[in-house]
């Protein structure tokens, strides 16, 4: 085998698009295949190729730089190179799988034997790190490469040993091969991440009851975690709308909802979409000279509203289309600029409140959960307004969940903590936990037989088990009902029919 497959193998490199380095441009995204001819022009030092990770991974890679005192002097490790490099292996607890020698530093690796999603290795080396990852003052190494940033293709005639001294290159498939619990212990088990969730969770509803003066329950934590352990898979997943529904109401009509709070820090408001549009208005198109603040003030209303990395790029990009005077920083290495904010500011617990504040705002949506709570027969004001944020909720986390199947970065870090989450969502199966729905309405029983009646839900054949840790999964037939002959029938489409 050439050392070309054996890179492949090894690496598993994303074959849909690299990094080349123009002598004259720069480095530049290529979205085409990373052939192994471009691999090997890259080996035989003819090509400078740098790879991104699959979305699903199995290699840990760290960037070790020294730029103030340029990493090498006479061949040897500058000082302070060294000792990041001994502070990241001490981190790691396990020799690297190999060590390449780049202009100003090391690229670290440790091959893992089996993938795990990208966005949680990533968690995980930052829960693991600590500061010294995310603390642009502190940190010693970066996380590349990921998904979303590309690293050089490891070169045979850089390798080094663990002491930093030239060596004869073993081949990729040599490289040692580590379990994930050898380098992270429990930390990446489905079973710990989903327990962690839900303890984050905990924590943002008892600060946010302690501030608004609510009386808890001493004992409730326990509570929730034996029922957590109950329950399954769903618990922790389901934890993240819960931490919204307290407020979700008041996110509906458009008032501020509460933002999760980080430990020590001050309870910020939620954003609204009111407030998102207000502010990109305000804004309008990025001015020279003015760019950075207007980027500072949107990405922290972003980040409030908890609008994800992908989407506040897209925005980002939305506005600079509409900027075309503007020829500043912003322009250049804008996802890289979103994530390196989003990791510094705070941000609310993911959840419904946005959606649902979005499709208060949506005549279509509205003109259905209205003729829906007509055929239901409700014609007490109370009862109605009730059935109206139930199924408001239930249109929302429908939303929530396609956008995470829309994000093949997030639709695998929910499959690696929920197996089957790809496979029954792709076959139209939306998970409705029990103790969602009862956080919603507590008698949810009444109103969810009476939706299935109607064909509003459908459950699926997939049935509750508390071996496979699987809830209950329903269709969500949203947008897609028509009135006829007096009756609600499924219409087969994306849009809102009545007929009379």
């Amino acid at each position: 085998m050439t050392e070309v497959e054996e890179f492949i193998e090894v690496f598993r490199p994303h074959t849909g698009r690299y990094v080349e380095k123009d002598p004259i441009a720069g480095y530049r995204l290529k979205r085409a295949e990373l052939t192994p001819k471009i691999v090997e022009a890259h080996i035989k030092g003819q090509r400078v190729i740098s790879f991104f990770t699959r979305v699903t991974r199995n290699i840990i890679g760290l960037d070790v730089d020294d730029h103030k005192g340029g990493g090498w002097v006479g061949g040897e490790p500058t000082a302070r190179l060294l000792h990041r490099y001994r502070e990241v292996v001490f981190r790691i607890r396990r020799k690297p799988s190999g060590v390449f020698r780049s202009d100003h530093g090391v690229h670290v690796y440790w091959i893992l034997a089996t993938c795990v999603p990208d966005r949680i290795l990533i968690d995980g080396l930052r829960e693991k790190f600590g500061e010294l990852l995310t603390d642009e003052e502190m940190r010693i190494a970066e996380i590349l490469p990921t998904n979303a940033a590309a690293l050089k293709i490891p070169r045979p005639e850089r390798y080094l040993d663990e002491a930093l001294n030239e060596a004869r290159f073993p081949g990729y498939r040599a490289m040692a091969v580590y379990a994930v619990g050898e380098i992270f212990g429990e930390a990446l088990t489905p079973d710990n991440l989903r327990y962690q969730r839900t303890s984050r969770m905990k924590v943002a509803r008892s600060a946010n009851a302690a501030k608004a003066g609510k009386a808890t329950n001493p004992a409730a934590p326990e509570m929730e975690k034996s029922k957590a352990d109950e329950v399954g898979a769903w618990e922790a997943i389901e934890a993240e709308a819960n931490a919204e529904c307290d407020t979700c109401a008041q996110a509906e009509v458009g008032a501020e909802a509460k933002a999760t709070p980080v430990e020590g820090s001050e309870t910020k408001p939620m954003l609204t979409v009111g407030d998102i549009e207000k502010a990109e208005h305000e804004c309008g198109p990025f001015k020279n000279g003015q760019g950075n603040g207007q980027y500072l003030r949107l990405i922290k209303v972003y980040r409030r509203a908890g609008i994800s990395q992908g989407d506040a790029v897209d925005r980002l990009k939305g506005i600079l289309a509409r900027s075309s005077a503007y020829v500043g920083d912003i322009r250049t290495g804008l996802e890289g600029r979103v994530e390196a904010s989003y990791r510094r500011l705070t941000g609310p617990a993911e959840g419904i409140g946005l959606e649902s504040a979005a499709l208060r705002r949506d005549r279509h949506a509205m003109a259905f959960v209205t003729m829906v709570i007509d055929d239901l027969g409700m014609k007490n004001p109370q009862e109605r307004a009730a059935a109206e944020r139930f199924l408001l909720r239930l249109w929302a986390w429908k939303v929530y969940l396609d956008g995470k199947m829309k994000r093949p970065d997030e639709a695998w870090a929910w499959e690696y903590e929920n197996p089957r989450f790809r496979k029954m969502m792709a076959e139209g199966w939306y998970p409705l936990p029990s103790s969602l729905l009862r956080k919603w309405r507590h008698d949810y029983n009444r109103i969810t037989k009476s939706l299935s009646a109607l064909g509003v839900i459908v459950e699926s054949p997939y049935h509750y088990s508390t071996d496979l840790r699987r809830c209950k999964h329903y269709a969500l037939n949203l947008r897609r009902m028509q009135r006829t002959g007096g009756k609600l029938v499924i219409a087969g489409t994306l849009t809102i029919t009545k007929t009379k």
